[in-house]
């Protein structure tokens, strides 16, 4: 309201007391829109003074108000002060104090004495003077009252508001509570007390459950109890504040105010979020503001909790500080991640306090976060409270983290060269030793006779026989037989010598790469075996292979199709996948090929890996569903994904995860060739051999190779025909770890786990090596165990491979063999096993 407004309204209020007055006087009531005269033949002046009749007073108070005080009679009387002089005093209002002892009920005046009306009008004179400004005074002091008069309404207005906001609360506390469907009163422990006791308590109860809900957070437990078996509950909680750490507040004239995404958020919220931590934002923040900013900034949903305001403690200063105590968690197993000592005040030794992040858009932090967290995670130590405390008492705890895990990779390498020099002698031992037992065995096979090379009889333990002479054309003729016999012989014997080596060598090489992490198979109670092979369902099997049996040639909306459908699969079974996309000559011109990586826990080290392709081949004129070339083996890996993704986070080896590869561009497009095959195995394998890893396996920062994290690789190919032959190839490194494939088979068999039919896959190896997807692999030292039954399925490359070609049976058992091996490798123990 401005000080003109209020001057006028403080007029015309004085003007209608005085007009109230006059009426009281002289006997004439009026209306709120017109003056009317009780004598209808008497003129009076009062309607020039209030215009015309329809027009109200209050239209010009200010000038009715002037008017009025102009035509009041002026009376004076003489009186003689103190000092003996005659002054003249004003009556002016005798006039109306002649009237003041009548009684006007119409006006709701009756009954009022004197005095009482007096002072109201001192008291609205003095109200009227209060608020009236006089224009004369100086600029600034006016400008004084102006504030003045501002402060004074403003603080009457907030003491009646919070009175009456008081006395609302004191009522609606005091009261007693009733039933709000029966309306009976509720007793509390004050009812049976006395009047003034039981509302003083009251009052005191209800002011500390008011200060309780300002200071105290909204609740007892901020997060529900743990997750309960099936459901998976990681270990470690994750506490963070989001504000400056993982995004910062913004503002530009142009955009106005925004929140800026830090550097490698995605990537930390792939390796901090769930499974591998139990992942809460708690802030101190307002939830309306803060839960759009999260709702974009996880889109994956990796955060399993969101805090906020009203779950944090008031502290002194006006801090919101969060209570990790009331997070219903173990803070042994909690790691709360922050800036600000006044957030973390209540727990200090759970803090991992980092620097404020406060925009730089080069910032590395979170990748270090993230792989400080990957080092705690695969640590598995049971309080984090003493690594926590150690790191928080330096300035960049990140940056020392950094320091140290640099200094300690560069130690890990040199005792890794020291390491390499000292295995090449024990390795050229083991591959020449294989070479000598071979040598024995072929000079044992060579040897005739007397036991020397090329005699003509058969070595025998037992004296020799004496030869006769013979004549010298014969003896000749027999020279040059035996000298002949000696050369194939000697030719015989280099080039199988040759081949062991090779086999020798490369068998030891990548047994010896396979070796280098020490790794046993879990062994399994007979209920636990019990358990894994009752996941196997033939109909569930046939909904997943279903959308995969159709013609899925590199290019076409059915291949890509089932690309998408193999991506959502693994994506619901809790794998996170990634595409490995790129552009590549072919004979049919350039073709993008997409293959499909779906990784468990994609921060573990260590992976279990296996692939299969999903492209189909070219048949002019022909319809090709490719059933065991192969869409049976990426239903297998799907139906693996399905039955062990729930089952991955109780898996006691946590350094090695399952890893499943869906490559594409396997099929030639005209004929097999180097270049016109395997095209997405030959570029996933050249991009992981460029592709650096900062390990976490002893440091975070100790760098290998994308490939290196290979544990194995199972390639599985031509899969779902009767009768299939599978044997371990010579020289694939994985000789000995094919060897749990027959035991479980035979196991399974004799347990009557499985069909009782013919033997899968057979003890014992083969130098017959197929050429397919895990050779780029296998050239860059992966060790390979190559699934694919040999001799081929008699529908191989034929339109007959189709459902029809399939054998339930045997793809049944195929299905409890691999689940229970994956288990093994893994460490995967069902939970509730018998």
């Amino acid at each position: 309201m401005s000080a003109a407004s209020v001057r006028l309204s403080a007029k015309a209020w004085k003007f209608s007391k005085l007009l109230a007055l006059r009426t009281l006087e002289d006997g004439r009531p009026f209306s709120s829109g017109c003056i009317l005269s009780t004598d209808r033949n008497k003129t009076t002046n009062w309607e020039s003074v209030v215009g015309e009749a329809k027009r109200s007073p209050f239209d010009n108070p200010e000038k009715v108000y002037r008017d009025y005080n102009s035509k009041q009679p002026t009376m004076t009387k003489q009186i003689v002060n103190a000092n003996g002089q005659t002054v003249e005093e004003s009556a002016a209002e005798s006039n109306v104090e002649k009237t003041s002892n009548e009684k006007v009920s119409d006006f709701g005046l009756s009954g009022i004495s004197d005095d009482k009306r007096k002072s109201q009008r001192i008291f609205g004179s003095r109200l009227y003077r209060a608020l009236q400004i006089d224009d004369s005074l100086p600029e600034a002091e006016k400008k004084a009252k102006r504030t003045t008069r501002s402060v004074t309404l403003g603080l009457t207005a907030i003491c009646v508001l919070g009175g009456g906001y008081l006395i609302f609360w004191i009522y609606y506390t005091v009261r007693e509570k009733r039933d709000s469907i029966t309306g009976v009163k509720i007793k509390d422990q004050y009812s049976d007390m006395s009047f003034y006791e039981r509302y003083f308590y009251r009052i005191v109860d209800g002011y500390r459950e008011w200060k309780s809900y300002l200071i105290e957070p909204s609740r007892e437990k901020l997060l529900p109890a743990p997750l309960e078996p099936p459901y998976f509950q990681p270990k470690y909680t994750l506490v963070i504040e989001f504000k400056n750490i993982l995004m910062a507040p913004e503002w530009t004239y142009n955009s106005g105010h925004r929140f800026k995404k830090r550097p490698a958020l995605d990537y930390f919220l792939e390796i901090a979020g769930y499974p591998n931590f139990e992942l809460v934002i708690y802030t101190g923040e307002n939830g309306m503001t803060a839960q759009p900013l999260l709702e974009q900034m996880d889109p994956k949903h990796k955060v399993m909790y969101q805090l906020f305001r009203d779950c944090t403690k008031t502290v002194k200063g006006g801090h919101f500080a969060k209570d990790l105590s009331r997070l219903n968690r173990d803070l042994s197993k909690v790691i709360y991640i922050d800036f600000d000592p006044n957030s973390y005040q209540l727990n200090p030794e759970n803090v991992l306090r980092v620097p404020k992040w406060e925009g730089d858009m080069n910032d590395t932090g979170l990748v270090d976060l993230a792989e400080l967290l990957k080092v705690l995670y695969m640590s598995d130590v049971e309080d984090v409270r003493p690594t926590l405390q150690y790191y928080s008492q330096f300035d960049n705890p990140l940056a020392e983290f950094r320091r140290a895990a640099t200094s300690l990779a560069e130690q890990q390498k040199k005792d890794e060269e020291e390491k390499t020099k000292a295995s090449s002698k024990s390795l050229l031992q083991q591959a020449t030793g294989s070479i000598f037992v071979s040598s024995i065995i072929l000079r044992m096979e060579f040897c005739h006779g007397d036991g020397k090379e090329g005699s003509s009889h058969v070595c025998k333990l037992k004296p020799h026989r004496k030869v006769n002479v013979r004549t010298d054309r014969q003896k000749g003729y027999s020279n040059y037989l035996m000298s002949r016999r000696n050369w194939c012989n000697r030719q015989c014997r280099t080039f199988l010598l040759t081949l062991l080596l090779a086999i020798a060598f490369g068998e030891a090489l990548a047994q010896w790469r396979t070796n280098q992490r020490s790794h046993e198979l879990l062994v399994l109670s007979d209920s636990e075996l019990a358990d894994l092979t009752k996941k196997t369902d033939r109909a569930g099997f046939k909904e997943l292979l279903k959308p995969i049996l159709v013609e899925r040639i590199v290019g076409t909306p059915k291949h890509d199709q089932v690309a998408v459908y193999l991506k959502q699969k693994a994506e619901e079974y809790g794998f996170t996948t990634e595409w490995d996309s790129f552009y590549d000559d072919t004979p049919m011109g350039n073709k993008t090929f997409h293959n499909l990586i779906a990784t468990y826990d994609p921060m573990v080290h260590r992976r279990l890996v296996l692939a299969c392709h999903y492209d189909s081949k070219i048949l002019p004129g022909q319809v090709f569903l490719a059933a065991t070339d192969s869409a049976v083996p990426c239903a297998m890996l799907l139906d693996l994904a399905k039955t062990l993704g729930p089952l991955m986070a109780y898996r006691t080896n946590k350094h090695i995860t399952l890893q499943l590869i869906f490559l594409d561009g396997e099929e030639a497009f005209v004929k097999w060739t180097d270049n016109d095959s395997i095209y997405g195995a030959r570029h996933l394998a050249e991009t992981w051999s460029r592709k650096w890893y900062p390990s976490t396996d002893g440091s975070a920062f100790e760098l290998s190779k994308e490939i290196d994290r290979m544990d194995v690789m199972m390639l599985l190919d031509l899969l779902g025909a009767a009768n299939p032959v599978i044997r371990s190839t010579v020289g694939h490194g994985t000789s000995i770890l094919f060897q749990n494939l027959p035991d479980i088979e035979e196991q399974l068999k004799n347990m009557r786990l499985i069909r009782l039919m013919n033997r899968i896959f057979y003890p014992g190896g083969t130098l017959m090596a197929v050429e397919d997807d895990h050779m780029p692999f296998m050239k860059k030292g992966v060790p390979i165990m190559h699934l694919i039954p040999v001799p081929f399925p008699v529908v191989w490359h034929t339109p007959d491979d189709n459902e029809s070609a399939l054998d339930y049976n045997t793809i049944d058992n195929l299905c409890s063999i691999m689940r229970v091996f994956v288990a093994r490798y893994l460490g995967i123990r069902p939970p509730n096993s018998g």
